[in-house]
């Protein structure tokens, strides 16, 4: 019933985990980012609050795509524990490689569309706080 294959499905699971726990250190709420650029003592100038809010913004889609990741990497491997047939071979590394490069060329557009949106959106909630 149990195999020791079971624990990379565990794996994952801890390393999305882990990730999200990592990025929440870069995921300041708009309230907060909007504290630190008040122009008060010991308080952050307005290039901080703007790169914090690049910063957000980049983590959200980080996190985003790297939850994909991990689900794409479960779905592959319930779907070898379901009896799928693993093929290997030259043709399928070529064909790993290409879907691999393809997923990380749409990620970097889709980044280019979604990134400046998300900006604004958090700027404008970092002023109306």
């Amino acid at each position: 019933m149990f195999s020791l294959d079971d624990l990379f499905f565990v794996g994952i699971a801890l390393d999305l985990a882990g990730a999200a726990i990592l990025a929440m250190g870069l995921l300041a709420s708009a309230t907060t980012i909007s504290e630190l650029g008040r122009p008060t003592v010991g308080r952050l100038s307005e290039g901080t609050v703007v790169e914090r809010i690049e910063s957000r913004a980049d983590a959200e889609i980080g996190i985003t795509v790297l939850g994909f990741g991990f689900l794409f990497q479960g779905l592959g491997y319930l779907l070898e524990l379901a009896g799928e047939p693993v093929k290997s071979g030259h043709d399928r590394l070529i064909a790993a490689l290409v879907m691999g490069g393809v997923a990380i060329g749409a990620v970097l557009i889709l980044r280019r569309f979604i990134r400046p949106r998300r900006i604004a959106r958090l700027r404008d909630r970092v002023d109306h706080s």
